[in-house]
Formats: structure tokens, C-alpha cells, sequence
């Protein structure tokens, strides 16, 4: 027998020794850790926060509150009448306004230009007040500009407005001194005293306005306006939602394009931007689809075919996207393409779906040869589909052909020369449709989706408007249904949470309404910016209820007892898994015959389940339909700015909004949500004092939250606090005593809960106090906005370790917040440590200490660290939180901030204090210790950068051994999925095309001159030089590269979380990590929301197993996957009116060969001016 080489026996005694390294972790020994630990930062926690003391005070004063059960049906019925109070007042501004605007143009003599002088016409242009020459003088620009008035007003977001005027805004393809412009502009003068008495009738209205069909948009109160961040103004009123909306009935529209080789160039170039102009012009409740044809005709986009979608935000998007594909080519078949479009829409409307009103097809052609009367007598003999037809090219062969077809169907022509003409000719289809309304004088109210304010580029806010049009009432004119214009209110959606406060709706309860669409109103998932430059998402205002209200999307099983049908008597199966009890019939087949309250079910292997994600949609469609019910549901829910994750309980209640399409809900959660704690205390002298002494009490220091407690002047409001200024208005109020006609403007249950709250805290102070009481008063500071300091400066870990001293040294800051909005705090006179906790943590019943702290549940203390506490080579602070229960109520939260080296140094002396030579210790090289919160970020480890970040960025083996990724049946932490709808991903290849930028209308500054010079010289000179200069800003291009570029997506979030009812506390054992092991032992820690993890290795062993990745990824769907979620009808409901014709309806005004134009000696005037002007208002002289 061969002898063995020497090397392969160390070889098999290395691997030997490998496979049996101890990695056994003694359980025993961390239990004793996590035990003794969690006895002693409990200690420290009820010590220094006073909880004893303050259960003590509850109970002392009982007799000062009552807990209730919380009525949701109730309370939703109060809360909905308030607001329906608030948008009837709405909408009587509004129909003031339209009295107003009527009644001036059908008194104003100045029907036609020679009737007055338009050089006497003087107003305040936004673009132009205000400006200052060389001498300091303001510019007059010639009766548009001068001084004008402005003041910074907190009601409209400390913008600078005028409240005694309106302004006047033109949108830059519009002459700001045309005849019919100006005379217009001087009849709606007579709106600035409506506007102004409805203000002073109703305070909370905010801005007014008018925008008229010749296109410039009066606005109270007055203003000056701003350019985008590119220098433009492009605003122009006729093309916002609550324009469009107001003017015209829903709408089903077909597009068609000419994409035949005449098309090319230019020509393709103009067709396109009038494609997504037209698109731009269509609501949530119109519907549309998009085909190009030459010989053939196919729909632009392929998950479309065969249908219209609903044109939301993502719709018009993915169709506007594929505009770029087009490629010009072989010979236009017009006659094929209205046929299919006939074809398609009569199609459509036997579904039942679509908008239910208004027909038509939008021809964008170069030319046609024929007039196709036949074909118009066989697909629309009853002219119930309109046709509008867009002529493309400064020539147009046949443009008679053209212009006869849409006169002869009720519709409109015009001829779109240029680029610059899209915008004024596309809009004029709208006036068209909005006849039949005018005729019938209908006066129909609309509300328009949820959009953001940008109209002055400040102060960005949710918004609704509410709008009515406005009609030219004079006989001679009628049966041509001439629309003068729509008038609006803007009602932001703060004005509308200040009807559900907080304290009402509880712990975690909030309130969301949603529209006729399902999409949502508010709601406190509605995430509608993006980025550290908080910039708009693209599909912010679709975003739908079932997007954000996450069932969680499991089978649940029933306990049912299913019986055939032959033998009722006789069960044939039983399944007993969960606790509600169902009976259901099946036939022969195990079909179901009948249920007893009819749930959706599915059979699966003979046992019956019902998902979920059917009662999401069960909410929806109850809302959308504007049911007044109730009804339960499980939810995930992310919070933490999408950190942590949780499941909740929810009990939904939800009503209609009177006279609106929207539909308000309520969720409160299940438990400690039901519970109400009412205090029973007056707003008398013994109260006003208690809230006096709030900052005069032993030391502390006290702040109410940003809510809505009385309604203050802006001067107050600016000068005081907000418990300053509930100060000062219970004391004003005693001073009017006997007044009848005095009320307190203040949420008086508020005042009376923070009245409570400012008696039951008061003993904190002292007990606080006394804490420190021996110890030398030392230099204290609370953080500074302006300071840039962030925390004391220890400089290493090790020298942390070292200095972190006593709790009388590391307690930094005491705290109590309350259900009233009452902060109370105590700084530690001895800490040099700052604090950002009041600032950061002003709304009590909102923030993460409160709201985690009830879910945790009583006699426990919540301890966390900012997320990016591992940034810094300095201390941070661990808050300590626990939620004080009053008879199943969440009354308040109380807690300490301390540092975190103190924190270190209580677990390393629990740790290592061993004096036997073969203990485990955590300082051992073979052993990793982590201290873990609930939802599996790292409070505590050895790594400095570790703090604040998830256990699974470092060791993903283990988190997926703790959370059963592995087959694990027994969890410490349960994996939670949540998909994000409202995601933005970043583009794959950080490029974008050049010709993206005829999607975008902000294009660049360079860009807009060049058309702003050229559009003036091509009105003189009809000259082919206008092809080369927009070539190279229209036409195909090369990939330009972009820093950053992000797009809407669907985002698949993974988050871990400890679930007391089904999660286990303690779990050991080893993972496989190929050719070596991983053992660990975690336990939770007593009184907390804290786990020991406890990691033990050889110091050369990397878990290269494969693992799961735990970042947040895009969800990639294939095709057939990608048409069915866009090409979906989910449940909606239609408007109530449709105006969609009217027999006396004159069409004989249908267009004509020419588009208008302003005269070529006035544009010259105009190109003289502007040479003259500084650069800066060079993108105003169009005006």
C-alpha cells in the first residue's frame, strides 16, 4: 500500500478541523445578557421619564376626563357635513362670479373695436408691475406695468399679494394690447368687487380668478407673476383641467395621424406636438386612443389596441412616448383611417364604458383628395361623432377637402403653419364642443382632480378647484354658443384636513377622499413630490385608492362547513383553520350554489378561500359608487418615510361630499384607535393660569403643535407662538364676557384637551428637577436651526467608551407629548449635549415616538436612533418612549433622550462582566454582538457606521435565517412586501433623446428665444429658413446625456418586522455558508422593543451562500403583463351631466383656410420694442 503524502494529511485535518469548529453559542449565557440588560435601561427609562408619576396623575384626576367608544359612523357624518358647509360657500363665490362676468359683457357697449379706444385701456399686467428702470422709476410698458401694491399674506403662503385688486395674466402667444383682449380685460374690471366681497364673506377662500377664451387670466388677489426656473412663462388658462373641464361634457376621442412620406420633416415634427397637445387637453374623465395611418392603419400604441383608455397621467404618458417611433412613410389611405375610427368608437360605447357623452375624431393630415361624403352617410348619418381636422404645413393641397369634411360634421378646421401655432389652434376644438352647454345655459359645477399649485412658484400646495362656465347671453349670438370663459376657486386641501384634526381621528386614524375615478383627493400616503429637490412626480394626481390602501394580499381560510346539495344534512368536507363560520351549498360538480352572504370565493383543492385584496377593492368600489357604510380590513402599512413597515387593523368609514364627485373615508384602528379620552374641564381663569405656567414650571419648557387651535391674525401669528396664541385669545375672550356678539374662534375641544393636558403634566417639572437637583448647574443648549453644530464632539468610539459617565451626565433631555398637541420638556442642566427632539417631534399624536410607542403597547419603552446616527464620528442619542394607557386610550407618551455611549457602555458591562477564564464575552474576536430594534435596524453594534442602518445591508444571511427565507418555520422577524405605485426609478442608461424635448414645453431658454425672434420674422416674412432653425431643436437627435433621470415606476420595498402574535422571542442555531458555519443566538429583550443578537464565527469565515438582495427594486413587468395593468377599466364612476348636442346648435362657424394672426405692422412694432428692452423681459414683450 502507497504511503499518504504528508501534505494531503494536513490537508484532510485542515478541512477536519474546519467542519468541526465550535460554533456553538451558550443560549443560557444570552438570555442572562438580555435579561439583565433590559432590567437595567428599564430602569433608567422609568426613573428619569417620571411615568410612575404620571400614571399616578391620570389616576389622580379622574374625575377631570371620561374614556369613550369611538361612533365612526358618527363622526364621519359631522365631519362630512362641515365640509360640504365649506365647498357650498365654495361654490357660491363661484357663482357670483359668473352672475358678475355675465351681466358686465351683456351691459358693455364695446362690441367692437371702433366702439372704444383702445389706447385709453390701461391694467395692471403680473408679468409687468413693478419694475424699476436704470433711474429706480417703475415702467409703465405702455399702460401695462407701474407700481403696484403688494403685501406678504400667511393666508396665501406668505406670498406678496394685493387684496383690494386683481391682476391680469397673457399668456405669451397672445398680444397683450389686441383689441378683443383689451376690451374683454375692461369688462371683467367689474369682477374685482365680487372677488373682494367674497373674500370678506368667506376668509378661507383663497385664490379667484377668471380665465377667458381669448386667453388671458384675471387673478384675485392680485399678483406678481413669476417664470418658471427657465426663465418662461408659459401658462396659458385654456389649457388647465379646470378650464377644459368646466367648458366641455366628457369625451371620447379618437386620433388620427398622417404619417405618409408628405409627412416628413417639419411637417412630422408639428403633427407630433399637436398629437400631445391635443392629448394634454384630456381629463380623467375622457378617454381616448391614438392611430397613425398611411396605407395601414395601426393604433400608435399596441396595448391599446381594440380600445380607448382612460386618459390619465400614465396613459397620456406611455402614448405621448411612443410619438418619437413615428416614421413617415408611403401613401395616406384617409378613408381607411376614418373608418376604423368610426368602427372603433361605435365598438367602444356598446361596452358601456367611456365617458358616455361627447364623440370625436381628430384628423391631423397634410391634405386630403376627397371629402368622403358616402362614407360619412354610412358611419355617421346621425352627425353623433364630431370631426375635427387639423391641416399641417404653411401649404396645404386641398385644404377645401379638409375644411368641408369637419364643416359638414359638425366640427371644426384649422390649418397649424408653424410649431408656435399648436397651441392656440389645438384649443379651439374645446369652444366647439362647450355649444350645447352654452345653449342650454347649463351652469354645471365641476371639481377637478388633485393637482399642486405652481401658478406663482411659490408655496406649492394640494389643490381642488371648483369652476363654472361662463356664457355671452346676448340673443343675437346664442345659437352660436359663444363661451366667454370659466371662473374658479382654488380650495387647498389643508383647508379641508383642518375638518379632521388629529386628536379626533386618534393614534395611527386618518382621514382620505377619493374621486369619481377612485383616484385620490388626499390621503396621507399621496406622495406627490420626489428627490432632494422636491420635484414633481409625472403621475402624481392618478394615483389610485387600491395603490395605497395595501391589504395584505394572503388566502384566508374559512371554517366552513360545505354541504352537498343532493343531502344538505350530509357535510362532504370540513375544514376548521380560522374562527367565522360559513355555510355554502355546491352541486354536483362542487360548484357553488349559493353563500350566505355572498363573498367573492375561490375553490382550491375543495377548501374555500377568500383573498384579501377583494375587500380593498370591495373599499373602492363603495366609495367610488358614494356609499355610506363601514367595513374592516387588514392593511400594510409603511412608515418612517418607507424605513419600517407594520400591519394594522383599520375600521373604514366613509359618505359622500354633497354636490361633489368625491367621497370622504375614515380609518381608525382596531383597539386603541376605538378609544376616546374626552376631557371634562372649562375654558375658565383656572385654566387660562395653567397654561400660563406651562413655561414657568420648575424649569421646563413647553410647545403646542402645529394645529389649527385658534384662528389668529397674520400679525399674530407671525409675532407669537402657538400657545401663545391660544393664550391670547382665552384671555381675550374673558374680556368680552357678556358680548353677544363675541365668539371664540378656536377649536374649543382642543382648548380643552390641552388645558387637561397642561393639569395633568404639571408634576413632571419637579419630578424632572429633582433629578438633577445635586448636580452643578452647567452651560445648556437647545439646538439652533441656525447652528450648524449637530451633536458634542467625542472623537472615537473607544473615547466615548470612556467618557460617557453617569445617567445624571447622559440623560440630555425629559419629555411628555400629549393627545392634545402638548410637548413638555426638561433639559439636564449638566449636558452639553444638544437635542433636536422638540423641533423635530412638534406634532405629538404624528410622530414616530408616540405612534410606535402605542403599538408597542404599555409598560414597554421603545428605544430608536436617527437612521443615519452611523454618519457621524460624534455621539448621537437614543430616544426612550413609552405610551401611557388610560382605560385602553392612548393618553400620552412620555421619555428621555440619553446618549448613546452611555447606552454602549450599560451593554458592555452587562456583556463582558465575567471573571470565569472560559465564559463568552461580546468582546471576543469570535463573537459579533448587535443590539436590534422591532424592525431589524441596528441600534448597537461595534461598527460606528452600522448605527441606524438594517441588519440585512451587513449580514443578509442572517436576516433571511431570522426571518424564515430559508425554510425557517419558527421567525424572530416577519418579511414584509410592499409594493410602492408611486415609485420613481432611475433610467437605465442615464441618457435621454433630444427629441424628448417636444414632450417637454419648458425646452430650454435658448431654444424659446430662438422661436420668440423667429416667430415675430416669420409673421413679416413667410420664409423656408424657419425649417433650418428648428431643425436641430425638433427633429430626431443622438442621445444627450442627463446626470440623472427618473421615471414613474412600481418600486418592491422588503421590510422586516417583530409581530408579537405570531413571531417568537428567542431562536439559535447555525447557517451554512458553504465551507464554513455561522452560529447565533438572538433573544428579546425584556421591557423593550430591543433584541440581543449574538454572532459567532471563525474570524476567516464569509457567508458566500447565494442570498437575497433586501434593497428596493423596480418591478419588471414582461408585455403581456405591462397591457394588461395599463389597458384595465377599473370601476368609475361617470359624471352626471353630458351636453353632447343641441338641436339649435349653429355650425356653420366650423373654421376656415387661415389661422389667426396678428397684423404685420403691429408684430413689427413688437420686434422694435423688444430690441430695445434689457434680456430679462424678453419673454414678455409678447404679451
Amino acid at each position: 500500500m502507497d504511503s499518504i503524502p504528508f501534505s494531503c494529511v494536513l490537508l484532510v485535518l485542515c478541512i477536519l478541523n474546519i467542519a468541526t469548529a465550535n460554533i456553538d453559542i451558550d443560549e443560557t449565557t444570552v438570555q442572562s445578557w438580555a435579561r439583565d440588560f433590559g432590567d437595567r435601561l428599564k430602569e433608567l427609562s422609568v426613573e428619569y421619564s417620571c411615568i410612575e408619576e404620571l400614571k399616578k396623575s391620570y389616576d389622580d384626576l379622574s374625575d377631570l376626563y371620561t374614556v369613550e367608544k369611538i361612533n365612526g359612523t358618527k363622526m364621519i357624518e359631522t365631519i362630512a357635513d362641515d365640509m360640504d358647509k365649506m365647498l357650498e360657500n365654495k361654490v357660491k363665490a363661484v357663482e357670483k362670479l359668473v352672475e358678475a362676468a355675465e351681466e358686465a359683457n351683456f351691459h358693455s357697449p364695446l362690441e367692437t373695436s371702433e366702439e372704444f379706444d383702445a389706447d385709453d385701456i390701461r391694467y395692471f399686467n403680473a408679468m409687468l408691475i413693478n419694475k424699476r428702470d436704470g433711474n429706480d422709476s417703475y415702467y409703465d410698458y405702455n399702460k401695462l406695468g407701474g407700481k403696484f401694491f403688494l403685501e406678504a399674506d400667511e393666508h396665501f403662503q406668505n406670498i406678496e399679494v394685493n387684496i383690494t385688486e386683481s391682476t391680469v395674466q397673457v399668456p405669451t402667444n397672445v398680444y397683450n394690447r389686441e383689441d378683443t383682449v383689451l376690451r374683454d380685460i375692461n369688462v371683467t374690471e367689474a369682477l374685482d368687487a365680487v372677488f373682494s366681497e367674497n373674500y370678506k364673506n368667506d376668509p378661507t377662500l383663497t385664490w379667484q380668478y377668471f380665465g377667458s377664451y381669448t386667453g388671458f387670466f384675471r387673478n384675485y388677489p392680485g399678483v406678481q407673476w413669476r417664470t418658471n426656473e427657465k426663465g418662461l412663462d408659459l401658462f396659458d388658462a385654456r389649457t388647465r383641467s379646470w378650464y377644459i373641464q368646466a367648458a366641455t361634457s366628457p369625451k371620447n376621442i379618437v386620433i388620427l395621424v398622417d404619417t405618409s412620406g408628405s409627412m416628413l420633416g417639419l411637417r412630422n415634427d408639428i403633427a407630433k406636438h399637436t398629437v400631445q397637445t391635443l392629448i394634454d387637453t384630456l381629463g380623467d374623465d375622457d378617454f381616448f386612443n391614438v392611430m397613425q395611418f398611411h396605407q395601414e392603419t395601426r393604433y400608435l400604441e399596441e396595448c391599446f389596441n381594440d380600445t380607448l383608455v382612460q386618459a390619465n397621467s400614465d396613459n397620456k404618458e406611455l402614448v405621448k412616448q411612443k410619438l418619437d417611433e413615428i416614421e413617415p412613410g408611403y401613401i395616406a389611405d384617409i378613408g381607411n383611417a376614418l373608418i376604423k375610427a368610426f368602427e372603433l368608437l361605435e365598438k367602444f360605447n356598446s361596452t358601456g364604458n367611456g365617458s358616455g357623452c361627447n364623440q370625436a375624431i381628430m384628423l391631423i393630415t397634410d391634405g386630403a383628395t376627397e371629402e368622403y361624403t358616402s362614407l360619412f352617410e354610412k358611419y355617421n348619418p346621425d352627425l353623433h361623432v364630431r370631426l375635427f381636422t387639423y391641416a399641417i404645413g404653411r401649404e396645404v393641397k386641398y385644404s377645401d377637402m379638409v375644411s368641408r369634411m369637419a364643416c359638414a360634421n359638425k366640427g371644426f378646421f384649422t390649418q397649424i403653419r408653424t410649431i408656435a401655432d399648436v397651441r392656440e389652434n389645438v384649443s379651439k376644438y374645446i369652444h366647439v364642443l362647450s355649444r350645447p352647454m352654452v345653449i342650454k345655459q347649463a351652469h354645471d359645477t365641476v371639481w377637478t382632480n388633485v393637482y399642486m399649485d405652481t401658478a406663482v412658484n411659490k408655496g406649492l400646495a394640494l389643490m381642488t378647484t371648483v369652476a363654472q362656465p361662463v356664457f355671452n347671453k346676448k340673443n343675437e349670438s346664442f345659437a352660436q354658443g359663444i363661451l366667454l370663459g370659466v371662473v374658479g376657486t382654488d380650495v387647498p386641501v389643508f383647508e379641508l384636513l383642518k375638518l379632521t384634526p388629529p386628536y379626533k381621528l386618534g393614534v395611527n386614524g386618518y382621514s382620505f377622499a377619493v374621486t369619481n375615478n377612485g383616484y385620490l383627493l388626499f390621503h396621507p400616503d399621496l406622495r406627490p413630490l420626489y428627490g432632494d429637490n422636491d420635484s414633481l412626480k409625472p403621475n402624481y394626481n392618478s394615483v389610485d385608492l387600491a395603490e395605497v390602501e395595501l391589504s395584505d394580499d394572503r388566502e384566508i381560510l374559512y371554517n366552513i362547513t360545505v354541504r352537498n346539495s343532493t343531502d344538505t344534512n350530509q357535510p362532504c368536507e370540513t375544514c376548521t383553520v380560522a374562527s367565522e363560520t360559513q355555510t355554502v351549498e355546491l352541486d354536483e360538480q362542487n360548484d357553488i350554489m349559493s353563500w350566505s352572504d355572498e363573498p367573492t370565493v375561490i375553490i382550491k383543492r375543495r377548501v374555500l378561500y377568500k383573498t384579501t385584496a377583494d375587500y380593498r377593492m370591495e373599499l373602492r368600489t363603495k366609495m367610488v359608487d358614494r356609499k355610506h357604510e363601514s367595513m374592516n380590513m387588514d392593511v400594510k402599512v409603511h412608515t418612517s418615510n418607507m424605513k419600517r413597515a407594520q400591519e394594522r387593523s383599520n375600521s373604514y368609514n366613509f359618505i359622500e361630499l354633497k354636490d361633489t364627485p368625491f367621497s370622504l373615508g375614515l380609518a381608525i384602528v382596531n383597539d386603541y384607535g376605538h378609544y376616546y379620552m374626552k376631557p371634562n374641564v372649562e375654558i375658565d381663569e383656572e385654566g387660562l393660569q395653567d397654561l400660563i405656567n406651562l413655561n414657568n414650571d420648575n424649569g421646563t419648557l413647553a410647545q403646542a403643535g402645529s394645529w389649527i387651535y385658534c384662528q389668529l391674525t397674520n400679525a399674530e401669528a407671525k409675532n407669537m407662538t402657538k400657545l401663545e396664541g391660544v393664550i391670547l385669545k382665552v384671555n381675550e375672550s374673558f374680556s368680552q364676557t357678556g358680548n353677544p356678539d363675541y365668539t371664540l374662534k378656536c377649536d374649543q375641544e382642543l382648548i380643552k384637551h390641552i388645558i387637561f393636558d397642561a393639569k395633568v403634566t404639571e408634576n413632571l417639572g419637579s419630578c424632572w428637577q429633582q433629578k438633577f437637583q445635586n448636580l452643578q448647574m452647567a452651560n445648556t443648549r437647545i439646538h439652533n436651526p441656525d447652528n450648524s453644530s449637530h451633536y458634542s464632539t467625542d472623537d472615537t468610539l473607544k473615547k466615548r467608551n470612556q467618557t460617557s459617565g453617569t445617567p445624571g451626565d447622559s440623560v440630555v433631555l425629559q419629555f411628555v407629548g400629549t393627545k392634545g398637541g402638548l410637548t413638555r420638556y426638561y433639559l439636564n442642566p449638566r449636558a452639553l449635549q444638544e437635542s433636536d427632539f422638540v423641533l423635530e417631534n412638534n406634532n405629538t399624536l404624528q410622530a414616530d415616538y408616540y405612534t410606535r410607542a402605542t403599538v408597542l403597547g404599555n409598560d414597554s419603552f421603545l428605544y430608536s436612533v436617527p437612521f443615519d446616527a452611523g454618519n457621524y464620528n460624534n455621539d448621537t442619542l437614543v430616544t426612550a418612549s413609552s405610551i401611557v394607557l388610560v382605560d385602553n386610550a392612548p393618553a400620552a407618551a412620555v421619555g428621555i433622550q440619553f446618549k448613546w455611549s452611555f447606552l454602549q457602555d450599560m451593554f458592555t458591562n452587562v456583556t463582558t462582566n465575567c471573571t470565569e477564564e472560559e465564559c463568552m464575552k461580546c468582546s471576543d474576536e469570535d463573537i459579533d454582538c448587535y443590539l436590534l430594534d422591532n424592525d431589524a435596524y441596528i441600534i448597537l453594534s461595534e461598527t460606528q457606521e452600522k448605527i441606524g442602518k438594517p441588519l440585512s445591508d451587513y449580514k443578509p444571511a442572517v436576516m433571511m435565517e431570522l426571518s424564515g427565507e430559508d425554510g425557517t418555520l419558527d421567525v424572530v422577524y416577519k418579511k414584509m412586501i410592499i409594493t410602492d405605485f408611486q415609485g420613481m426609478c432611475q433610467k437605465g442608461d442615464g441618457t435621454d433623446s433630444a427629441a424628448s424635448i417636444l414632450l417637454d414645453p419648458f425646452f430650454s431658454v435658448s431654444a424659446y428665444l430662438r422661436w420668440l425672434t423667429h416667430y415675430v420674422i416669420l409673421q413679416l416674412v413667410q420664409f423656408s429658413v424657419y425649417d433650418w432653425l428648428y431643425a436641430g431643436v425638433w427633429a430626431e437627435a443622438t442621445p444627450t446625456f442627463h446626470s440623472y433621470s427618473y421615471k414613474p415606476c412600481d418600486k418592491v420595498y422588503t421590510f422586516f418586522t417583530h409581530d408579537p402574535e405570531t413571531s417568537v422571542t428567542s431562536m439559535s442555531g447555525s447557517i451554512g455558508c458553504g465551507d464554513c458555519e455561522i452560529g447565533y443566538s438572538i433573544e428579546a429583550v425584556n421591557g423593550s422593543n430591543l433584541f440581543l443578537l449574538v454572532l459567532k464565527t471563525e474570524e476567516t469565515c464569509e457567508c458566500r451562500k447565494n442570498v437575497t438582495s433586501f434593497q428596493p427594486e423596480e418591478k419588471i413587468y414582461n408585455n403581456t403583463e405591462k397591457c394588461a395593468r395599463k389597458s384595465v377599466q377599473r370601476h368609475r364612476r361617470r359624471p352626471e351631466t353630458c351636453h353632447a348636442y343641441h338641436d339649435e346648435e349653429n355650425s356653420d362657424d366650423c373654421g376656415g383656410a387661415t389661422s389667426v394672426q396678428a397684423s404685420m405692422l403691429m408684430l413689427f412694432i413688437i420686434a422694435i420694442f423688444a430690441a430695445r428692452l434689457p434680456l430679462q423681459y424678453l419673454d414678455s414683450t409678447l404679451q
